[in-house]
């Protein structure tokens, strides 16, 4: 093909600008651009992946390649067999493209952030451009461009609308025409304002057409205050996408948040991602959530990748710093860009595959995705299982967006620049090293198709052909073609397509354009009852599911239709029956409120299909609630539907269904009290309906029967739990404070004591917070944490514990760098005040003289072991990491090949920049509560805060009296007070170790290698075994040994071994450490538990770990790490390290240890490798 710039397919521009840019262009961009390269690269520190600085060295060596042309950059891709690589457009034609889209005239859409990453002139003056491409000659390429605006700012979405396009710049979402055909455009109009603008990376984007007639969008994460000019209305926007009618000014929220990249398939099923989540499937239409103000939603999205290792990922570029091996596995730190394939031309193995752009790692990924009950799961293609569908060797290569194409191939947009990060997040001393900038004249556009295909990328112009023609479009198998003749069919109205429309419900071979034919007869107010109600009996379960959709504005009026919706209560697809209890919330026919109750007994196990019900239930609450009831109280979760429904009963306004609700789930007068009521009327409180007059005559007797359960040591644990926190939550006598002060010093009652303190947290009584400090000393160490956080949840609580640190029954060393953090900086002034006169060591002001303090740390060999020990007591509260700790903060694995600085700089100092996503929200409560978290989800009426600590809460929006952003990171200053320069190096040494391999993956060479490293490094563990149960020959990361083994099955069997002699003269204040070669295993079979002995004295119970983890006992005192190195999805194996106090040990005798399995009829396996040391 003839590349843009050679003498025969020479563009013709309509502006100077570009002219100049086009004349000069060709001789003289590879030479200044080397050159400009040249300069940078010597003293580079690369960024994100973009490239490599030896280490052996110990000098800032790059190994970059300059850049190329794009006729050598195509020849640095690999795609799979079967397909080629072809170029589409290239600059000067496009520069800096970052999303295209495909006009219904033929020409092709682009959106050009030239003003990455700071503005033209680095004070972020803008330089946005807004082209349009075109095929002057008709010969099927694509040879002029037209620039309609360069100035604004960052644009990231374009879609052509109308006679001109719809721009995403936040904070606006922009509409551009050219009236006058002079390539420049004259009408530029504000539809919508208020998207978030902070981060550069995560704006609005991706507006896409919707099955239904409106324009879908990204919010880009962050959403905004969003003002529609049209309609002069306001909408908030938090935590969810968005859908607009541009023509009217209409804006709603939609279910779902995406980062880069919202899309469907051909069904309206939405999906979206984030730079660390390769595809989210957002199951839950917002309009539906909305009907129930008192449905909570813990998670409204699903991730659809599946498998331990699903963000790895295989570059065939040169990867980050540290990593010179081309072939080294990394993980996803940057997915943009997501499709769904929707076409078949390039192959029918692709149809409906999600294709997601990694501009770090320079390729983009491929996920089968296959219908999974009421949500979908991906996977990587069994010929793709350690490469990638596209990748490229340049290290320039920034795929961007991926598109389906009109021509029924998959179009890659590609930025094509060096620096693929925003300065806000690169240190200053990295930053003058750098030229954000390289590559701003350069831009390409790609198209992946199959190997021999001869369509041109150009489609020719669809708005001059006849009606005839758009609706045989209409029943192609392109969904883009459809999606362009939906739209033209729409504007035309045009009465003659209809019959032709209706032909393709009934006698198309696809349900895709037979699914879009039923939409578009909707929206032309064209589809007859007949058609509908055929369409309900339809042979594909995506056409009977967007006929219930369709038919929902019917059903009422239509018996036809509300009997098959009754029938269809049995269809076969949980997809079909979960769009079914959305749409009856609907009906407000008693048929409905029966269908709603045989879907939840079917199934109430799916938490999807619950959610939809519940959605549904606001008008059908008595007979869903009496269905519930008849299930046995075994049926799995059970329970929690009683408490939605109750909670949904609380907010509805209808008196006479909470009136009915109470009866249904009080005791009647003569019926016994059950563990079911106690937990429904802690419901009752909870929701607020206590109060109601039909609940008061009930309560003494509910009181009553909690005492008497809570006491009474014959009932089950887990009533009694429920008893506890019924209890704690209702009036309480001197003798109930007395049994509830009891029970939270019972270290062996631990359970009962975290039930009754969740009650307890539910009152609002000041008098608690002196039963909760009272004795603390004797309060079990493993509880206090929670009553802490307990105290701190409510202003009056919070000045008694500030009373304790002040008296000296509390030491402040008890208190987390976050409970710290809270006290320092809370709201109320008075206390802030009290809390920097109690506690010592408060974090000085002057982060930048600790983090100097620190900086050698980084001459440091740290250990990863104690490293991991730190990581346990200061991080997994609030970070993941090798499968431990709590996903709250930033995914710690992104940030692995950062440099020892920006380490410092984040853990010392984390409030210089705090990532949006992670703000934390202040969040006061109708009853009084205070709480700080970070929101991890929110739909229509509910959203969930996580506070760190693995603890969720979803609050209703209705409970909420204020959400406002908090000023600091939730990651607290001062954690100097706990790290000195050592253990920073420890804790940093773990953060950058490479991520467990795959279950027993190790080569020959690995294994001769880690064996050796183990024999050098590890301190013995085992001189000779006793006894083992089981004894095989098996793999590890150190290769194939005896493996010495225990079971869960009959609670007999054990392994035991013998270490060497300790010293003669150990110290009994030392600790001794031993590590052993470890693995686990079979996390599908029943648990039954593992115990570790210590000679005859029991250390710790513990199970089975596919994460890094760590086990402690203070009698005697013990602690173990496990350090994973390989971890598949039901075991791992790696290094247990056990680290005993010298007074607990025989000086000069060998320590045997045991570890015996617990008794669960079950397979699951903890054993010993043998390392030989002679062995090669």
């Amino acid at each position: 093909m003839i590349e843009p710039g050679s003498e025969k397919g020479r563009p013709l521009y309509r502006d100077q600008a570009s002219a100049r840019v086009g004349s000069r262009l060709a001789s003289l961009l590879e030479s200044a651009l080397l050159h400009r390269v040249t300069l940078v690269l010597r003293a580079l520190t690369l960024i994100l992946g973009i490239g490599y600085v030896s280490q052996s060295m110990g000098a800032e060596t790059s190994e970059m390649t300059p850049p190329q042309t794009s006729a050598q950059a195509l020849k640095s891709f690999h795609v799979r067999p079967g397909l080629e690589v072809e170029l589409v457009a290239a600059e000067p034609l496009v520069i800096d493209p970052v999303a295209i889209d495909f006009g219904p005239d033929g020409r092709l859409w682009v959106a050009e952030m030239h003003d990455y990453p700071s503005g033209m002139d680095g004070n972020f003056k803008r330089g946005g451009r807004i082209s349009v491409l075109t095929d002057s000659d008709g010969d099927g390429r694509f040879d002029r461009v037209d620039r309609l605006v360069d100035d604004v700012p960052f644009p990231t979405g374009v879609m052509a609308w109308k006679k001109g396009v719809l721009v995403c710049a936040a904070p606006d979402i922009l509409y551009l025409e050219d009236t006058d055909g002079d390539g420049r455009a004259d009408i530029r109009r504000t539809l919508f304002s208020g998207f978030a603008t902070h981060n550069y990376q995560a704006r609005v984007n991706s507006l896409r057409w919707g099955l239904d007639g409106w324009v879908y969008g990204a919010a880009g994460l962050f959403g905004g205050k969003i003002h529609s000019h049209l309609s002069g209305k306001d909408h908030p926007l938090s935590g969810r996408d968005f859908r607009i009618h541009p023509e009217a000014g209409e804006f709603e929220a939609v279910g779902g948040l995406s980062q880069q990249g919202r899309v469907r398939n051909d069904f309206g099923d939405g999906f979206g991602c984030d730079n660390g989540a390769w595809m989210w499937h957002f199951p839950f239409p917002e309009r539906y959530l909305a009907r129930n103000p008192g449905l909570s939603v813990g998670e409204s999205r699903v991730y659809v990748a599946s498998g331990a290792e699903a963000n790895r990922v295989y570059p065939t570029s040169r990867t980050l710093e540290r990593f010179n091996d081309p072939q080294s596995a990394e993980r996803t730190t940057s997915a943009c860009g997501l499709e769904v394939f929707r076409d078949t031309r390039l192959g029918p193995e692709f149809y409906q595959n999600a294709f997601v752009a990694e501009p770090v790692h320079n390729l983009v990924h491929r996920l089968v995705v296959e219908p999974a009950g009421t949500t979908f799961t991906g996977h990587r293609a069994t010929d793709e299982a350690q490469s990638e569908f596209l990748s490229s060797s340049d290290n320039w290569f920034r795929p961007v967006e991926n598109r389906t194409g009109p021509d029924g191939a998959l179009w890659v947009v590609d930025m094509y620049r060096f620096v693929i990060e925003h300065p806000r997040w690169i240190t200053p001393e990295r930053l003058a090293k750098l030229d954000p900038r390289a590559g701003d004249q350069q831009g390409r556009i790609y198209r992946v198709r199959r190997i021999g295909e001869t369509n041109p990328p150009t489609w020719g112009n669809l708005t001059a052909r006849s009606t005839t023609a758009l609706v045989e479009l209409l029943g192609q198998d392109s969904g883009i073609l459809r999606d362009l003749a939906h739209r033209l069919l729409l504007e035309r109205a045009d009465p003659t397509a209809i019959p032709a429309i209706q032909a393709i419900v009934s006698g198309s071979r696809h349900p895709a354009p037979r699914t879009q034919a039923l939409f578009a007869l909707d929206q032309l107010d064209a589809l007859p009852d007949s058609m509908l109600l055929a369409a309900l009996s339809d042979r594909e379960p995506m056409v009977r599911r967007a006929a219930i959709q369709l038919s929902e504005r019917r059903v009422a009026k239509s018996k036809a239709i509300a009997d098959r919706w009754s029938a269809m209560v049995d269809d076969a697809v949980p997809a079909v029956r979960m769009q079914l209890a959305f749409s009856l919330g609907e009906l407000r026919h008693p048929a409905a409120g029966d269908g709603l109750a045989k879907l939840l007994i079917r199934d109430g196990a799916d938490p999807r299909m619950r959610t939809a019900v519940l959605s549904s239930a606001t008008t059908h609450l008595p007979p869903l609630l009496t269905a519930v009831l008849a299930l046995p109280t075994t049926f799995p979760g059970r329970q929690q539907l009683v408490n939605d429904l109750i909670a949904t009963s609380s907010k509805t306004g209808d008196s006479t269904n909470r009136a009915t609700v109470l009866m249904l789930v009080l005791p009647s007068e003569n019926e016994p009290v059950s563990a079911w009521h106690l937990a429904a009327v802690s419901s009752l409180i909870q929701a607020g309906t206590a109060g109601d007059n039909a609940l008061r005559p009930h309560l003494n007797r509910i009181w009553d029967e909690a005492r008497r359960q809570a006491n009474d040591t014959t009932t089950s644990l887990a009533d009694r739990q429920v008893a506890f926190r019924v209890m704690a939550q209702g009036p309480l006598s001197e003798a109930d404070l007395q049994r509830l002060s009891a029970v939270l010093a019972r270290p062996d009652e631990l359970e009962l004591a975290q039930a009754a303190l969740a009650g307890l947290k539910q009152s609002t009584n000041a008098q608690l917070a002196a039963l909760l400090l009272r004795d603390w000393t004797h309060k079990p160490v493993a509880l206090r944490p929670a009553m802490v956080d307990a105290l701190l949840s409510r202003e009056t609580w919070t000045g008694s514990l500030l009373d304790a640190l002040a008296t000296g029954s509390m030491s402040p060393r008890e208190l987390s760098a976050v409970d710290r953090q809270k006290l320092l900086r809370h709201p109320t002034p008075e206390i802030a005040r009290r809390a920097a006169g109690l506690l010592p060591d408060a974090p000085t002001s002057n982060r930048t003289a600790v983090v100097q303090a620190y900086a050698s740390a980084a001459d440091r060999a740290g250990n990863p072991l104690r490293g991991l020990l730190v990581f346990q007591n200061l991080c997994a509260s609030c970070h993941a990491y090798r499968g431990a700790g709590h996903d709250v903060g930033p995914d710690l694995a992104t940030f692995r090949e950062k440099p020892m600085s920006e380490f410092l700089v984040a853990i010392l100092d984390p409030n210089s920049v705090i990532e949006p996503r992670f703000l934390p929200y202040e969040v006061e409560t109708k009853d009084q509560r205070l709480l700080t978290g970070v929101v991890k989800d929110e739909t229509a009426n509910s959203l969930t805060l996580v506070p760190g600590g693995g603890a969720r809460e979803t609050l209703l929006r209705s409970d909420v009296l204020s959400l406002k952003p908090g000023a600091f990171s939730l990651m607290p200053e001062g954690f100097e007070a706990a790290l000195d320069v050592t253990a920073m190096a420890d804790l940093v040494a773990y953060l950058k170790m490479e991520p467990p391999q795959a279950f027993q993956s190790a080569t020959a060479d690995s294994a001769a290698a880690a064996r050796k490293e183990f024999l050098r490094t590890a301190r013995s563990g085992v001189r000779r075994f006793v006894f083992a149960s089981e004894s095989l020959d098996y793999t590890s990361w150190l290769g194939r040994s005896v493996f010495r083994l225990a079971r869960q099955t009959d609670g007999e069997q054990r392994v035991v071994w013998e270490t060497p002699p300790l010293s003669a003269d150990g110290n009994p204040e030392e600790w001794v450490q031993f590590d052993l070669p470890v693995g686990m295993g079979l996390a599908s079979q029943p648990a039954g538990g593992f115990s570790l002995w210590l000679e005859d004295r029991h250390v710790f119970d513990f199970e089975i770990s596919l994460g890094d983890a760590r086990w402690t006992s203070d009698d005697p005192p013990v602690s173990a790490c496990y350090l994973i190195r390989e971890r598949g999805e039901q075991d791992s194996d790696g290094i247990l390290s056990l680290a005993v106090k010298g007074s607990a040990l025989k000086p000069g005798q060998p320590v045997r240890w045991t570890v015996r399995a617990g008794k669960a009829d079950s397979q699951r396996w903890f054993g010993i490798y043998e390392v030989d040391p002679s062995a090669p």
